[in-house]
């Protein structure tokens, strides 16, 4: 088989492996950079800071089951997209919280729009899979995320 050059990729395949790094790498620094954000910027303890988060997630919990059915009925390109959008505001309420009940709705927002996104990114890449026309195997797509 001939080696294919980068052109015939897909043009929707490098801007979403772009995000799905850049949220890959985020999501590995998010809690200690969190702590230490929420440490520095409130006179919230770090006992509070770390409850706080801790619950915030759990309650994001069974967001997956709702991003699922969303995903099938919309098409998951407009769930991830949403997720994104919602995890960036979730990001910027970061800047408004002064205290616990802040922060936990700072941490829930953003984490809902976490859960949204790598609940549904797999099946857009099984989405664009499906609909690649270059002849490359769907492995390629689940390879590259």
């Amino acid at each position: 088989m001939p080696r294919r050059t980068s052109r015939e990729h897909s043009p929707a395949a490098w801007p979403l492996f772009a995000a799905m790094s850049v949220d890959a790498l985020g999501t590995g620094l998010y809690v200690p950079l969190s702590l230490l954000y929420f440490l520095h910027t409130t006179d919230i303890g770090l006992p509070l800071i770390g409850t706080l988060v801790s619950v915030a997630t759990a309650l994001t919990l069974p967001v997956p089951l709702l991003a699922g059915r969303a995903a099938d009925r919309f098409g998951a390109r407009p769930v991830v997209i949403t997720g994104q959008l919602v995890q960036a505001a979730g990001f910027f309420l970061y800047l408004q919280v002064s205290g616990p009940v802040s922060l936990m709705i700072a941490v829930l927002v953003e984490g809902i729009g976490a859960r949204v996104y790598w609940s549904s990114v797999f099946t857009l890449i099984a989405e664009l899979a499906d609909a690649d026309t270059t002849g490359r195997a769907k492995e390629w797509w689940f390879a590259r995320a």
